[in-house]
């Protein structure tokens, strides 16, 4: 443990040393629910800053996530260099997020309240590549990315390959992707995702579709994930939401959900924030229905649950 804080404090001190720009956040969220009792949800600082025009880094570190089999970066959910090579094309080298389409797949794990499996479930930080291309002015984006396996140990030698698609289109906005799993083995374990969202002023909404099973089933629908969520703000301090999940699979058994799978979640709520981004509570209302079956384990889900909670944002900018 010695060790790994000694790591971790040359880190950032080589960071401070070479950084124009630094910017440093602190995260924190502690939480209640009427199943649980009071627990702390997340404890993280991140950091991210140019080395210079070309060169830029962003990190995010849980203080509360468990280290296993010694490896430091368990506990690092981003650690990567971006490199801008012109204003259409830069790269990102290092441990980031998984390249997958859909507008739940893209909240932070301290903002997220009722995830559904496939969101909750797929291992969504990889080392890797990606390469992005920005055309039309902006409004759009290409994405492809090279990473490991998430479904297999660091180390395995098993890649994923990544296709993405955000799109800005006046109120329309698009996050598709196409992910080939254990890609160059000949597996034809693909997921399809398509991330579609309205935004109208104090209102949004957006709508997920994701199928895992459109390769070797007849029916996309037979092994899928499907979100529905509305945001309504208020005024600068109040949001309320609804949302809605169903994952399902009455199909072949794949990495995260095995036949059987049926389970739905509503959740609605509101957050508040007194003092803008610094500080925020929550409160929500969650119903789960249905069962996930996974291997030869099914866990069942039935009733209501009540959460609130509190997070706290420390924002701290150094420039040189």
């Amino acid at each position: 443990m010695k060790k790994y804080l000694l790591t971790l404090l040359l880190f950032f001190s080589y960071i401070w040393l070479s950084a124009q720009d630094l910017h440093l956040k602190g995260e924190m969220r502690l939480d209640w629910s009427n199943d649980s009792g009071f627990y702390g949800k997340m404890f993280s600082i991140q950091g991210e800053g140019f080395i210079n025009e070309t060169f830029s880094y962003k990190f995010r570190h849980r203080l509360n996530k468990a280290i296993v089999n010694y490896n430091a970066f368990d506990a690092t959910d981003l650690a990567y260099i971006g490199i801008k090579a012109n204003e259409k094309f830069d790269f990102i080298v290092g441990k980031q997020t998984f390249l997958q389409g859909g507008w739940e797949y893209d909240v932070a794990p301290i903002d997220s309240y009722a995830p559904s499996i496939l969101c909750a479930q797929l291992p969504c930080y990889q080392f890797g590549i990606t390469s992005n291309y920005t055309f039309n002015e902006g409004h759009d984006k290409l994405a492809l990315q090279l990473s490991n396996n998430p479904y297999d140990l660091l180390g395995s030698n098993k890649y994923a390959l990544s296709l993405a698609w955000n799109g800005h289109h006046g109120v329309f906005h698009s996050k598709y992707s196409v992910n080939w799993f254990d890609a160059f083995h000949n597996d034809n374990n693909f997921m399809f995702a398509f991330g579609n969202k309205i935004a109208l002023g104090n209102l949004s909404f957006y709508l997920d579709f994701i199928s895992l099973g459109a390769i070797y089933d007849d029916d996309p629908f037979t092994n899928s994930n499907t979100v529905l969520q509305i945001d309504y703000y208020l005024n600068e301090k109040i949001n309320i939401f609804a949302k809605y999940s169903y994952d399902q699979n009455s199909g072949k058994d794949a990495y995260l959900t095995s036949n059987g799978t049926s389970l739905h979640k509503l959740s609605g709520g509101l957050e508040f924030y007194p003092i803008g981004e610094s500080l925020r509570v929550h409160a929500i209302l969650l119903y789960n229905d249905g069962q996930w079956v996974l291997n030869s384990d099914t866990f069942h889900y039935s009733g209501f649950a009540f959460n609130v909670g509190i997070t706290c944002r420390l924002n701290l900018q150094i420039k040189k």
